[in-house]
């Protein structure tokens, strides 16, 4: 138990005691207690609801179905209130007559596994520059997007803008505004995108906004209006006052198919 890198808990259920290493104090950073019922009390306050109630639906498998094995990931609050990731494992032992005894485990901190795994998926698909949902994060999502349009009876769009002239300001300013000005476009869009549309870059300076479902075809239209006139005022680039417009097309789904690729067309 000392030596083990883990955090090592058993739970002797005719006895109903719980015995819990020290070794979580220090993977935690907090104290815990020991008797079984204080623990209940006590994991029920650190650990977020949803995960709490799918650890005691893994409990009650091994208790009352037969189930030998509890695997779970969930989320502990540290006594910084900080959010930690922790996998708890365990397996039952049981009698002649298969009832459970004991059950026993460890938990292991896996947080540092979890920031990798999101870094990776940051990276895999967000735009870099502007922090945005990239081409591989609106391929992951459209058909998803489509099906619970269709499925809703409502209409999607998917609303394709580009930046007029880009290449002119690389050219005549520099890539260092080239890149101010996609920030500060990113950053008028979203400023009137609601929770129902959604905002990918493409890359360069192309843009996609997914509707993702309204009852009137007039709304999306309206949003395509506004968008356009985010461009009537001046961009503030290091000083220099950048004017430009953008150009925007819209394709409905599913009126004018479902599929991605004939949308994008």
């Amino acid at each position: 138990v000392d030596g083990s890198n883990d955090a090592i808990w058993e739970w002797d259920i005719k006895e109903d005691k719980f015995f819990m290493s020290n070794k979580l104090n220090i993977i935690k950073r907090s104290s815990i207690y020991t008797n079984i019922d204080e623990n209940k009390r006590y994991f029920s306050k650190i650990i977020k609801e949803e995960d709490y109630k799918n650890i005691i639906e893994k409990f009650k498998e091994i208790l009352y179905k037969n189930q030998n094995y509890i695997n779970v990931e969930c989320k502990i609050l540290d006594k910084f209130k900080c959010e930690n990731w922790f996998n708890i494992k365990g397996k039952a032992l049981r009698d002649s007559e298969g009832n459970v005894i004991k059950i026993a485990g460890s938990i292991t901190d896996i947080t540092d596994r979890k920031k990798s795994i999101k870094k990776i998926e940051d990276l895999a698909y967000n735009d870099s520059l502007t922090g945005l949902p990239n081409r591989a994060a609106y391929l992951r999502d459209i058909d998803n997007i489509i099906q619970n349009v269709k499925k809703d009876n409502k209409i999607g769009a998917i609303i394709f803008l580009d930046i007029d002239n880009f290449k002119n300001v690389n050219d005549t300013l520099g890539h260092d505004y080239g890149n101010e000005l996609l920030k500060k476009v990113n950053k008028r869009i979203s400023n009137i995108l609601t929770y129902n549309e959604k905002f990918y870059r493409l890359g360069g300076d192309e843009f996609i906004i997914v509707q993702c479902g309204s009852y009137n075809e007039k709304d999306i239209e309206l949003l395509a209006d506004n968008i356009l006139k985010l461009f009537n005022k001046a961009f503030i680039i290091k000083n220099e006052r950048v004017y430009t417009t953008v150009s925007l097309g819209i394709s409905f789904f599913p009126k004018d198919s479902c599929d991605q690729s004939v949308l994008l067309k």
